[in-house]
């Protein structure tokens, strides 16, 4: 900004980078100063860093005439978006932060032990005082422990709050009001990725970890998870190991629904519409220049259509009620509102991904890894066993799917890619 001033003021000096500057976070719905260093040091996408460019002081200091200058325009429009740029990279360090604190106390409430309430009262047990007292304790040390986690879980989720602020301040800059090069860092799509993988096991733990059935699930209750693992019965009758497979068949309805086919998000008709053209467009789009103009084409049109058309509502309702339906079976009467708002939010979370995959030059898809689940050889390059075994087994189960990037955001290089998320598995065999 004081460079601005100076140009102002008649200033001889031209713009440049300073050594520090001043940016702005958001903290509890408040404005934060914080100094930081003024180069964008944000994970880019390959190409999508803007250049600083230097612009000349026009001829006479005029304000009037400075404020009609294009190239005033654009410097102002260069400073705002580094600044957006440093203040995502900040929140974006925070959130890993909170998802590894998450990820430290779920696993020590898991491991917490047997609770009080667990123990069947028709059970005369005489026990010594010190054992007693160290149940006690330990008792007292999950409560606790899961005391910290609904507050890190807050804590994340304003963060969250403001980075996609962030991220829509920055999709204005760019606009300018017209149609760009619609580009969205490598780390921005992992941050969402990864958020929408850490929704999907909340709403595993918290809405499906309840006691299993006494009676056996019906055989149109267990068909949804048929397709998912040849061991899905063993899966769904144990307590440690069923919120494994219900994550799993969420993403396996993001994707069917949303994801494989980012133009449902626009509702079937334009869907339907724009898959036809795309084929058509596409045609053989085997050289280097063929699919430079294709997805050119497909991202410009995605842009139109989703700034025009918008997401359809009844499409993601569609998802919420596909995936509720399956899970019912296992939810309790009780809790069924709550999943059906968590499932509106991570399908809510499906649909913008959706948007980026479709407005973007770059070819975004999400690999599943177990299209043939009666052999499936563990891949370190492609997936992340959540065991994090040393020498995992045979994929057993896929709990959610790559995220790869064919291209880059100048329409170039789509025969090499880079895999953004890898596959989430389960590799050891859940007991019978």
């Amino acid at each position: 900004m004081q460079r601005i001033m100076n140009m102002l003021s008649g200033s001889n000096s031209i713009p440049g980078n300073d050594s520090f500057s001043t940016s702005r976070v958001r903290d509890q719905g408040q404005d934060k100063p914080k100094e930081t260093h003024a180069t964008d040091i944000g994970h880019r996408d390959d190409d999508a860093s803007a250049s600083s460019s230097v612009i000349a002081q026009p001829a006479r200091s005029d304000p009037n005439r400075l404020f009609q200058d294009p190239q005033f325009h654009q410097y102002v429009k260069q400073e705002a978006t580094k600044m957006s740029h440093r203040d995502m990279q900040l929140l974006r360090d925070q959130i890993q932060v909170q998802n590894a604190r998450i990820v430290e106390l779920e696993a020590a409430a898991d491991g917490g032990g047997q609770s009080p309430s667990n123990i069947d009262a028709r059970t005369h047990v005489v026990m010594p005082k010190e054992e007693v007292h160290k149940m006690k304790e330990r008792q007292r040390d999950l409560d606790a422990t899961k005391e910290a986690l609904a507050d890190e879980k807050a804590l994340r989720e304003e963060l969250n709050t403001s980075y996609q602020a962030a991220v829509d301040q920055l999709m204005v800059l760019r606009s300018n009001k017209g149609l760009g090069n619609f580009v969205v860092e490598d780390g921005d799509m992992v941050i969402q990725w990864k958020n929408l993988q850490f929704d999907i096991r909340d709403i595993a733990v918290q809405h499906i970890a309840r006691p299993v059935p006494d009676e056996p699930l019906s055989l149109d209750a267990v068909q949804p998870f048929k397709p998912l693992s040849m061991l899905y019965k063993s899966f769904l009758q144990s307590k440690a190991y069923r919120r494994h497979i219900v994550q799993a068949l969420i993403w396996d309805h993001l994707c069917r629904d949303i994801l494989l086919v980012p133009t449902k998000i626009w509702g079937p008709e334009i869907s339907d519409l724009a898959e036809s053209l795309s084929r058509t467009v596409a045609g053989e789009s085997n050289t280097e220049q063929s699919a430079t103009d294709y997805h050119s084409w497909r991202a410009q049109t995605g842009q139109i259509i989703h700034n025009t058309a918008g997401t359809d509502e009844k499409t993601l309702e569609s998802a919420v009620r596909n995936i509720g339906r399956a899970l019912r079976p296992l939810v309790g009467d009780g809790h069924r509102q709550e999943l059906k708002d968590s499932l509106k939010e991570v399908v809510t979370k499906a649909a913008e991904l959706a948007s980026i995959f479709s407005k973007s030059r770059s070819h975004y898809i999400c690999r599943d890894i177990m299209e043939n689940f009666a052999a499936v050889a563990y891949d370190d390059d492609l997936m992340q066993d959540v065991r994090q075994a040393n020498r995992p087994a045979p994929v057993r189960l896929m709990l959610s799917p790559a995220l790869v990037k064919y291209g880059n955001s100048k329409g170039k290089n789509y025969d090499k890619s880079i895999v953004l998320a890898k596959a989430v598995v389960f590799c050891c065999r859940p007991p019978k």
